[in-house]
């Protein structure tokens, strides 16, 4: 008992029915602890370590919270970051439950506390209990029981490893010897004893502890007496253990048997026996840790490139848009996601379901894409249309071998897009879910893609009208509105467009990089209104001083550039000449009492494709700048 009164809960989202279940019994637990539920102490998120706001969210609405309930693990994952950033301490400031007993239940600091309720099992049993309905009309035993996990994340203390308390121990000391080996094995079994097919990791389990415990009791634990011990243990977590049984599950294991030959063996009594059994221990343990953090490194490598494979699936499904080639790359880049074979099914057109509604499946569904054992087939057109009771049972499902398949609805929201049918083995089932996200991501671009060309289609008879509204509307968005001249973007695509082109390759031109002196100082002289109108007058001047064929945009403030083919050789000093003059001419007919002045720098240069116009026009800018260290620029007509 911890003391907690203000207890919040991080649901899951309202449409998932597992979300809508735990949200309930938070509910029940706390009306029948006489603990009022307030709906402040309830945030909504996602079943994803990446739902983190909604941990923000609450403890920004309720800061004096001391206990958090996440509806899953993964969910606890990132609550974890967000009270480490918020410099609150799990298990100390405040009480951290999940659900789930996720593997990354023991890779958190502190371990969290959790409920087991294993997946695992609940599917096994499923499957009889789904016989029994067949056979009987009824269900056996429908209900599988779930088991609190204490760690440290409560507050309980030296809970890290679940160690068993004085009470269990009593009645684990009363075991015999020659029972100590099958009492681990099932302890550490409980929730795969009939819901695996574990025999051959059972057997190698209950080896090792058969032998762990004989040396133990013969006494003879030294390296020589005991080289056998290392060897079998090697072989039974080289047999990937791990899939099946956590570390800590492990430790408690090995606690029990250290505590239980402390109690019961004559041969540890005294100080320096218990050192050689502690070192003992101690090597199992390092060998043990040791395999797990490899487990560890590579698990989390192949979540890298988990993440790395399902990225590309939206870019390359996008790539093919309105194609059936883009279910089949799909198909081909999950053959790399280590699924055997994978379909890819759609409805005619998304299906809206809500929540609580029944869902009605269509009658018909498209095979539009699949790939068996590496082998990619994009489906011909007039075979996708299949019954939907034929999911399960089509021409192109394997025919010459067992498979066991897995089917994932891909959806977004209320929207219900088709179906994916993938094999691949049990261990790499959390791949599902991300690859999932990405299709439903790719498949509900897609159809807002084809509702697009749909209603392009619909407006055929605009189109004429519609150009030229783009025309209008590109010109628009390549001038400046200021001045009417190109702006940046309008520049950098003219000039580009125009010394790059094959037609000019090697032919002469320039750059010129302008910058009207001193912007600054007259809006904060005389006000915004005359700095714009200095900006036109800039933009009037470079004009001027070009060709109509030339290209002369605004790209900043107070920044201008222009571009123009060039044949003579002294053509950069006559720009340099006409824009020393215009600006001279309009200083002497303006009654403005400051001057328009602009430093230039020019860039000469071959047209080539592969130029770019932004490396020309930093050359440009250097002569700029080089040129406004030596200018005397003077703004001010009159002396006051």
């Amino acid at each position: 008992n911890h003391n907690r009164k203000k207890i919040g809960f991080v649901s899951g989202p309202l449409t998932n029915k597992d979300a809508v279940e735990r949200l309930q019994v938070y509910r029940d637990t706390m009306a029948a602890n006489n603990m009022p539920v307030d709906e402040n102490l309830i945030s909504y998120g996602y079943f994803s370590d990446y739902s983190i706001d909604a941990t923000e969210e609450l403890l920004d609405r309720n800061p004096d919270i001391d206990a958090i309930v996440f509806s899953n693990d993964k969910m606890a994952m990132g609550g974890y970051q967000v009270m480490a950033g918020r410099g609150i301490k799990i298990g100390e400031d405040i009480s951290v439950m999940g659900f789930d007993d996720d593997q990354s239940a023991v890779t958190l600091s502190p371990k969290l506390t959790t409920v087991r309720a294993d997946a695992a099992e609940i599917g096994y049993k499923s499957v009889i209990e789904a016989v029994n309905l067949i056979k009987y009309g009824k269900m056996k035993n429908p209900v599988i029981d779930s088991r609190l996990i204490i760690r440290g994340s409560c507050g309980c203390k030296n809970k890290n490893f679940n160690i068993a308390d004085n009470n269990e121990m009593e009645k684990i000391f009363a075991i015999e010897q020659n029972k100590l080996s099958e009492y681990i094995t099932d302890f550490i079994f409980e929730n795969y004893k009939s819901s695996l097919p574990a025999d051959e990791y059972r057997y190698n389990v209950f080896r090792f502890f058969d032998t762990m415990i004989r040396h133990i009791a013969e006494n003879d634990i030294s390296d020589d007496d005991s080289s056998d011990i290392p060897e079998i243990l090697n072989h039974l977590i080289e047999s990937n253990i791990n899939e099946y049984v956590s570390i800590d599950k492990l430790f408690c294991a090995l606690d029990i048997i250290y505590r239980y030959t402390i109690f019961s063996s004559r041969y540890y009594s005294n100080t320096e026996q218990r050192l050689e059994l502690g070192e003992f221990f101690t090597a199992i343990y390092c060998q043990i840790t040791e395999k797990f953090a490899v487990e560890n490194m590579l698990h989390t490598r192949d979540i890298e490139y988990l993440s790395w494979m399902t990225n590309s699936l939206t870019r390359d499904m996008l790539i093919f848009v309105g194609d059936d080639k883009s279910f089949g790359t799909v198909c081909e880049k999950l053959s790399g996601l280590k699924m055997k074979s994978s379909y890819i099914m759609t409805f005619e057109e998304p299906i809206v379901h809500t929540r609580n509604q029944k869902w009605i499946p269509p009658e018909k569904i498209y095979l539009k894409a699949y790939n068996n054992l590496h082998e990619t087939r994009i489906v011909p057109k007039d075979r996708q249309l299949i019954d939907t009771n034929d999911i399960f049972c089509n021409d192109f499902l394997p025919d010459n071998r067992r498979y066991t398949m897995v089917l994932s609805a891909l959806y977004s929201n209320e929207n219900q897009y088709g179906l994916l049918l993938c094999e691949l083995d049990y261990e790499y089932f959390y791949y599902i879910a991300p690859v999932t996200v990405q299709l439903c991501a790719a498949m509900k671009t897609m159809h807002l893609i084809k509702q697009q060309e749909i209603i392009q289609q619909q407006l055929k008879e605009s189109l004429e009208k519609i150009k030229q509204n783009n025309i209008v509307l590109d010109n628009i968005s390549k001038s400046d509105e200021l001045t009417g001249i190109y702006n940046r973007r309008g520049f950098f695509e003219m000039a580009q467009s125009i010394m790059t082109s094959p037609e000019n390759e090697n032919k002469r031109a320039i750059v010129v990089f302008a910058d009207l002196d001193c912007l600054k100082v007259i809006n904060d002289k005389f006000g915004h209104d005359e700095g714009d109108y200095a900006i036109r007058k800039t933009a009037e001047i470079l004009s001027c001083s070009f060709r109509n064929t030339d290209i002369v945009g605004r790209i900043g403030g107070d920044e201008f550039s222009a571009f123009a083919l060039v044949e003579c050789n002294n053509y950069a000093d006559a720009v340099r000449e006409r824009i020393k003059n215009k600006s001279d001419e309009l200083n002497s007919l303006s009654d403005k009492p400051y001057y328009i002045g602009l430093s230039i720098g020019i860039c000469e240069f071959e047209c080539s494709p592969g130029i770019n116009i932004k490396e020309v026009l930093d050359i440009a800018d250097e002569q700029l700048y080089a040129e406004k260290r030596i200018k005397n620029k003077k703004i001010f007509k009159y002396e006051n």
